[in-house]
């Protein structure tokens, strides 16, 4: 036989409002001595300090709740977050999923990324080159054997743009092949290693079955809006014999107005919490400083924070702050070498672009990555990049700003990859800015008209240091 449902009694040391009443209480008789010998529930001191306490106990409930009943829009009072249009990522409170994604890394990474990507694909394999190739990647593709030449070349060209829009810096992917065409020994002998991991086909269903349940695990948190901010006077609670004390009325409203300023500042917290240009308060910042500890980044650098107005400071944080799982997900991510736009830039370059405000300092920066700048997929230098920065004459020569924008750079750059890092006047670099623009729309189109002349001119820059105000 199921027991009873009962609520358990507190007990008395855990009793708030018994607390305040004795504390209240003894609080009274040391201040009073003889004046005030009456302390039973009849007295008019007591009723008072009974009906205070209430409240007191009434505004710790209040300021109980989960911080995310708070942020709940209070259009229609108690209802769902889903109904409430309540969005964790405007206040900069990022999931997870969202916080801890990373772009592929490894070659089973990228293996995962080609199957759930494209479907046409039976199974895959990525084989990292060694020596001289490092940093490549050559692919095996199975597919059904019906596919048509035309099909297959489509399937190709559909692997290779998946690649580049997910490539990391100073890699590249190499040859690509389908598993019943004739491979090399060199080639074919990496394939039953491979085949070792047992890549069956329920193996790969369960890597699409596993990648559609990541995308559906974004739900929304579920969230009450209380509506905990209406205070009704003090002096409504007190007996129907009260209400004629004027007087009283006036008194208590004291007590009324501590309440209200508490409720307001709570009822304020959605507002300084979000990641907007409005109401830029001291509270905001401590929201900005706070996020920074939340997700360890660093968007106050010392320099910056002395050199920017409490406006411009606080603008540019938010704008770099909303994008939190950007910076974790690209920090090793190169840019999309497929089709060339100038916006389409590495992981590394735009969290400078945001983190700094470029119109501000005239800055600009350029990444080059040293494997790119041989047709041949190999280089010397590998898992090496050169970064050049400019800015105009009168932040050039300040070295605080200089270390500012170098430390950047080098805490962002992932560890296993070398920095070249040089610095020129933003009105001595057009010549440089032109080559390097024309170089990578070159690297984009298939037949690469005019990529090794274009490499060349960029090897010279990158060799001449007379043409550097400074090289690091």
């Amino acid at each position: 036989m199921n027991g009873h449902i009962t609520i358990s009694r507190k007990d008395e040391k855990e009793d708030l409002y018994l607390h305040l009443q004795e504390a209240a209480l003894q609080y009274v008789q040391r201040s009073s001595g003889e004046v005030w010998s009456d302390y039973n529930e009849h007295d008019p001191g007591v009723t008072l300090l009974d009906a205070l306490n209430y409240v007191l106990l009434e505004t710790d409930y209040r300021f109980r709740f989960e911080l995310l009943d708070y942020l709940a829009s209070p259009r229609n009072g108690y209802l769902p977050s889903s109904e409430t249009g309540f969005r964790p990522e405007t206040h900069a409170l990022f999931s997870p999923s969202q916080v801890f994604s990373v772009n592929p890394v490894t070659a089973d990474d990228y293996r995962r990324l080609f199957l759930t990507s494209i479907d046409v694909l039976r199974n895959v394999w990525v084989l990292p080159r060694n020596g001289n190739g490092v940093g490549i990647y050559d692919i095996i593709l199975r597919i059904s054997p019906e596919r048509t030449a035309e099909q297959r070349a489509k399937i190709v060209n559909e692997v290779r743009q998946v690649y580049q829009a997910h490539r990391n810096l100073c890699e590249q992917i190499g040859w690509i092949r389908f598993q019943e065409e004739d491979l090399s020994e060199q080639q074919s002998g990496s394939l039953p290693e491979q085949e070792s991991c047992k890549h069956s086909d329920e193996e790969v269903a369960e890597i699409r079955r596993q990648y559609c349940r990541q995308e559906t695990n974004g739900a929304t948190p579920e969230t009450i809006c209380r509506l905990p901010f209406v205070h009704a006077p003090v002096f409504d609670d007190l007996p129907a014999c009260y209400h004629s004390a004027v007087q009283l009325k006036s008194y208590l409203h004291v007590f009324d107005s501590f309440i209200e300023y508490a409720l307001n500042e709570l009822e304020e917290l959605p507002h300084w919490m979000q990641l907007q240009l409005s109401g830029l308060s001291d509270k905001k910042a401590v929201w900005l400083d706070m996020l920074d500890k939340l997700y360890g980044t660093e968007s106050n650098p010392e320099y910056l924070r002395c050199s920017e107005s409490v406006q411009e400071n606080r603008v540019r944080r938010i704008a770099f702050l909303a994008d939190i799982p950007r910076w974790g997900h690209d920090r090793g991510r190169a840019a999309d070498l497929s089709d060339f736009v100038p916006e389409s830039i590495s992981g590394l370059e735009s969290y400078i672009v945001k983190l700094f405000n470029l119109p501000k300092y005239g800055l600009e920066i350029y990444l080059i990555e040293h494997c790119l700048l041989v047709r041949d997929s190999q280089t010397e230098e590998p898992f090496t990049v050169s970064v050049i920065l400019s800015a105009t004459d009168d932040w050039l020569t300040d070295d605080d700003f200089r270390q500012c924008c170098e430390e950047a750079v080098a805490a962002r750059l992932p560890a296993h990859i070398r920095l070249h890092l040089y610095w020129q006047d933003k009105n001595k670099l057009q010549p440089f800015r032109n080559n390097f623009y024309f170089w990578r729309y070159a690297l984009s189109t298939k037949e690469k008209i005019g990529f090794d002349e274009l490499s060349d001119k960029l090897k010279k820059y990158l060799k001449d240091d007379q043409y550097w105000y400074r090289k690091v």
